[in-house]
């Protein structure tokens, strides 16, 4: 007996494929803008300790000035050293503390600030703050 057209669980099949597919796909795209997230927010991190450390080993000034979407490090008023460019989806918000970080030759900052990364595709938040008196550098993770 020849069939033409499909029996009703070849389409249930196939449907639960194409779902199962683009669930794949959906959550892949989420794992590679965390991992984006959790990789701007060290750049942040390790340029914060870069500064730091440069301050304390040359005596000179060094700056760190917060963009919505950019970071850029400096020695005192001279051309950027390095900028690091947010991924897109990945903002800073204007308000934060951080937005201007000075060391002067020392371990700590000029004042305590808090630089905070979001996306909201993912729905994340991080906290990176710079203590006043010993210049540490701490990360914290947040849902929105």
């Amino acid at each position: 007996m020849k069939q033409k057209g499909y029996v009703l669980v070849e389409l249930v099949v196939i449907i639960a494929v194409i779902g199962i597919t683009i669930g794949s796909i959906m959550g892949g795209v989420k794992w590679f803008q965390n991992i984006q997230f959790k990789l701007a927010v060290g750049e942040v991190e390790n340029a914060l300790i870069y500064v730091r450390q440069a301050a304390v080993k040359t005596g000179q000034q060094y700056n760190l000035y917060c963009f919505s979407n950019r970071v850029l490090v400096r020695q005192g008023v001279n051309k950027p050293i390095y900028t690091i460019r947010l991924s897109k989806g990945i903002k800073i918000p204007d308000n934060i503390t951080g937005k201007h970080l000075i060391f002067r030759g020392s371990m700590a900052s000029s004042k305590t600030g808090t630089i905070t990364l979001i996306n909201k595709d993912i729905k994340q938040r991080a906290d990176i703050t710079v203590y006043i008196a010993t210049g540490k550098v701490a990360v914290k993770y947040k849902s929105l």
